[in-house]
């Protein structure tokens, strides 16, 4: 049998999570919280793996995956910002020498 990886086990969590969010609209952070401890808790358990090493492991892939996420959405924002006020400089000068 195959095992799933931990970014495939984390990604099922999340599905659960949101999953458990809309079905439990009253208490969101509870169900979300307790979807991901289901499927990731089952899924581990399933494949013989640590039950509580693999849903930390799985946290501590999210986070990861975040802060790729996070850094990536910096460098898009910076260059943006970039391409922005080195359009805003050009139009200055051209203003500048134009009058």
């Amino acid at each position: 049998m195959n095992k799933p990886t931990l970014l495939l086990t984390a990604v099922a969590g999340l599905l659960a999570a949101v999953v458990a969010v809309s079905w439990f609209p009253a208490s969101p952070l509870l169900a979300a919280v307790a979807g991901y401890t289901a499927v990731v808790g089952t899924l581990a358990h399933a494949t013989g793996a640590p039950v509580w090493r693999t849903i930390g492991a799985t946290v501590v892939v999210l986070a990861a995956a975040l802060a790729v996420l996070l850094r990536a959405a910096r460098h898009v924002i910076d260059a943006a910002l970039w391409i922005l006020t080195a359009g805003t400089s050009v139009a200055l000068n051209t203003a500048k020498a134009t009058a």
